[in-house]
């Protein structure tokens, strides 16, 4: 399955993942010149074997996509936690325009 998850700061944490993003913040906070209000969070499980990756995209907040607005993350990362299987490479590019 697939499942988004999105993390208000000013909230307190619910659960691990949103502990560390809040346990972060001030790191993050402190290379990003704008503030940051919220985090999204994601997971999605595949059965060994299956794995063929992850269609190529580019973070960005989808509501506003709708409306014509592209606008991306102040930060992104990618975490894998895999149980069996060597998971395929992670194409990061510093392309802004």
């Amino acid at each position: 399955g697939y499942f988004s998850f999105y993390y208000d700061v000013a909230l307190r944490p619910n659960n691990l993942v949103e502990a560390l993003v809040a346990h972060l913040l001030p790191l993050v906070q402190r290379t990003c010149d704008t503030e940051i209000v919220g985090a999204e969070w994601w997971v999605h499980t595949r059965e060994v074997g299956t794995n063929i990756g992850h269609q190529l995209h580019f973070d960005t907040a989808e509501t506003l996509l709708e409306k014509g607005e592209v606008v991306h993350p102040a930060v992104s990362s990618v975490l894998y936690l895999t149980g069996g299987g060597a998971s395929g490479p992670t194409l990061v590019l510093d392309q802004t325009r």
